[in-house]
């Protein structure tokens, strides 16, 4: 029993973490070796250790079981303690089939997923998920197969291309859109346009009511260069400094990034201006010195994108001959080019940090008059990786497997001196827990800010799957956590009260238990990270993408 617990006689405990389990032991130790010659003290250190080591990671595996079953029509429930103010719609996604006709996915990333939408207002929820029917889904319900497609890893057994990966690369929706979802004003239907995202160039537009796909956007624009292939970009769109986020309600302009290949490499930063969904237009193309490995996020400031690009590329020609990315992945050497867009003009700067920074999700990022800032979530080496839990499906099914594996991930501060363009490391994390999908309160995107909430895992410092949520604020130190044992938690979505501050409000997610096997949508106060309600969903959800929420009032944006 962990002193955390507030009610253990609930079916599931309710935790908000004051000590972890390694912390514990280390008091326990402690505390016998100065009573020595007490029975009391030795049991107690008995005790104590006993309930480090029992497992907080049981049904872990469950998350990577196929979850088929769809919600339409909405599922809907009055839920006590729900508050007032929240009034929308919550967006997540979920891994939901591992394979099709006999072949295997090996990476959980190139499942087929579900989308899910909880809509609130007024203590009333009502919840509905849906398969996304991409191209890629559609294409292998046609084929009776895995289709053709760009994956992280080949599937078992193979699929066959007589043109070695050409029917991949060429010859493929490469629509898998399952990681993010945005919205954008769209002034000339009216309402807005919804769409998932993930790392391609393709924006995949659908229904926020009756979660159907509608296809990928057809922009009006042209500003790829000639002779040149646009095929890869980032996932999560930034919103203007200061004006929201992506993710919940931008009050601004959207920036993205795409990929051009060709006789260069060139990384296109773009701005999608309110209103206008259907119209990129080009803020600068950016010569890079190789075809990035991953853009998935990039930071924003009043006056600059910040594009740090991982020394890791993908080999466009080791794809074309059938081989999967993780195949075709080459390092790049060890350490990092950072380029500074002006918004306004569209110039670049380039510095370079000596080291290599490994990421995929940046926490935040401002400016002042001496330095251009960033945090992010860093691997201490390349992440994907065969032996890297958070890739491969074999490694996540193993326990011996995903416990040994050593990356550590923690968040970083870079510091760019604006006249002399060098470039430090801070590390604001230490492991040997792994902190990702780091989300902070809308009206700090783009600002100095002191608090985060992101996923932690590796908890209790020997247990991959143990797994909580994690808020941490710079400015006082304070750390506090979600914390139940052998549950799983999604990405946390914090919502505003309006009150302003970063904490003044709630924290959004979705929780699976490993040992029941059921899923809850849960709603945390932000301040103390404890369950304000959880409401039982219809089935069970798997692995998690990023999730959203879209409010149907006017947010606060503080600037």
């Amino acid at each position: 029993m962990y002193p955390w617990r507030e009610t253990p006689s609930l079916p599931l405990c309710r935790a908000v973490l004051v000590r972890s389990p390694r912390e514990l032991l280390s008091i326990a130790m402690a505390f016998a070796a100065s009573t020595a010659a007490s029975s009391l003290g030795l049991l107690l250190f008995v005790g104590l250790a006993a309930a480090a080591v029992e497992p907080e990671d049981k049904g872990f595996e469950t998350l990577f079981r196929e979850s088929l079953d769809e919600v339409y029509p909405a599922h809907c429930v009055d839920v006590a303690g729900l508050p007032g103010f929240l009034d929308g719609t919550y967006v997540t996604q979920s891994t939901a089939q591992y394979g099709m006709g006999g072949k295997e996915f090996n990476a959980w990333l190139d499942s087929y997923w579900k989308v899910h939408a909880v809509q609130l207002k007024q203590g009333h929820l009502c919840y509905k998920s849906k398969i996304i029917r991409t191209g890629f889904y559609n294409n292998s319900l046609e084929k009776g197969t895995v289709a053709g497609q760009v994956l992280f890893l080949e599937t078992t057994p193979p699929r066959e291309c007589y043109l070695g990966g050409v029917c991949n690369v060429f010859g493929a929706a490469n629509d898998n859109n399952f990681a993010a979802s945005y919205r954008v004003a769209d002034e000339k239907n009216g309402g807005y346009r919804y769409a998932l995202m993930t790392d391609t160039n393709v924006h995949l537009d659908f229904d926020i009511d009756t979660l159907a796909v509608i296809g990928s956007r057809k922009f009006d624009d042209h500003f790829g260069k000639l002779f040149h292939m646009q095929q890869g970009g980032g996932t999560h769109l930034q919103c203007e400094a200061g004006k929201g986020n992506s993710a919940t309600d931008c009050q601004g302009d959207l920036f993205g990034v795409v990929f051009e290949q060709g006789a260069t490499n060139l990384v296109d930063l773009y701005r999608l201006r309110a209103g206008k969904p259907d119209v990129r237009e080009l803020v600068a193309h950016i010569p890079v010195p190789w075809a990035p490995g991953s853009l998935h996020s990039f930071g924003i400031t009043d006056d600059f994108a910040i594009i740090p690009m991982s020394p890791f590329t993908i080999d466009g020609l080791s794809l074309l001959k059938g081989h999967d990315i993780m195949g075709s992945i080459k390092s790049m050497g060890d350490t990092t080019p950072i380029f500074l867009v002006d918004l306004h003009d569209g110039s670049i700067r380039n510095v370079t940090f000596q080291g290599a920074i490994h990421y995929v999700h940046v926490v935040n990022s401002w400016q002042n008059d001496t330095h251009v800032v960033f945090d992010a979530s860093v691997f201490e080496r390349q992440p994907f990786s065969l032996d890297n839990p958070a890739m491969v499906l074999s490694v996540l099914r193993n326990k011996t497997a995903r416990d040994s594996a050593t990356n550590t991930q923690t968040i970083r501060r870079y510091a760019i001196d604006r006249s002399s363009d060098s470039v430090t490391e801070q590390k604001l994390t230490h492991g040997p827990e792994m902190i990702d999908f780091p989300r902070v309160a809308s009206s700090k995107y783009g600002r100095p800010y002191c608090v985060y909430y992101g996923i932690e895992w590796n908890h209790n410092g020997r247990e991959y799957g143990s797994w909580a949520l994690r808020k941490q604020n710079f400015c006082t130190g304070e750390v506090v956590f979600h914390y139940e044992p052998n549950n799983y938690l999604s990405e946390p979505t914090f919502v505003s009260n309006g009150g302003g501050t970063e904490d003044g409000g709630v924290v959004m997610t979705m929780r699976t238990n490993g040992v029941t096997g059921q899923s809850d949508h849960l709603v945390l106060d932000a301040k103390t990270m404890r369950i304000v309600s959880e409401t039982r969903l219809p089935h069970q959800l798997g692995f998690w993408g990023h999730g959203a929420y879209f409010s149907n009032v006017a947010p606060v944006v503080i600037v």
